[in-house]
């Protein structure tokens, strides 16, 4: 079924202008005058930009940890984002990050979420192929 409005009154205030003209059916609104249905609110997705507003500290927090480590998580995501930008930082920043990752591996695992383990392990993988293109053959 289709989200539609909580309820129709039944004087809409449209001047008594019929259903067609406004493109309304009037079944539609019969309906939801009689069984109102409300859309569920949507499910917000985890984001690192969720981590600061807040949208995972529920996750978090059946994980066993506190609410206010999901920020200190996002925030040095973001940081090692930052520092994959920069060449100077690229090998410090795969470092930070590849210790986060093992550490979502190990949360997954210990929370029994074995399906789970494929992100952490890609990014991982990811992380150290930019690691591997970055880098200078000469001081290998």
């Amino acid at each position: 079924m289709h989200c539609l409005p909580e309820a129709i009154p039944a004087d809409r205030g449209n001047g008594g202008s019929n259903n067609a003209k406004n493109g309304t059916s009037a079944a539609r609104d019969s309906f939801q005058r009689v069984v109102p249905v409300k859309c569920p609110a949507p499910t917000p997705r985890p984001t690192t930009l969720g981590k600061f507003a807040g949208a995972q500290t529920a996750m978090f927090e059946g994980w066993g940890y506190a609410a206010w480590f999901a920020t200190v998580i996002g925030v040095f995501e973001l940081l090692g984002a930052i520092g994959l930008l920069i060449l100077r930082l690229t090998r410090p920043a795969i470092y930070g990050l590849t210790g986060i990752m093992i550490g979502a591996a190990y949360t997954h695992l210990a929370n029994g979420e074995a399906p789970q383990l494929v992100r952490p392990l890609i990014f991982t993988a990811l992380l150290w192929s930019i690691w591997w293109l970055r880098r200078d053959p000469s001081t290998d």
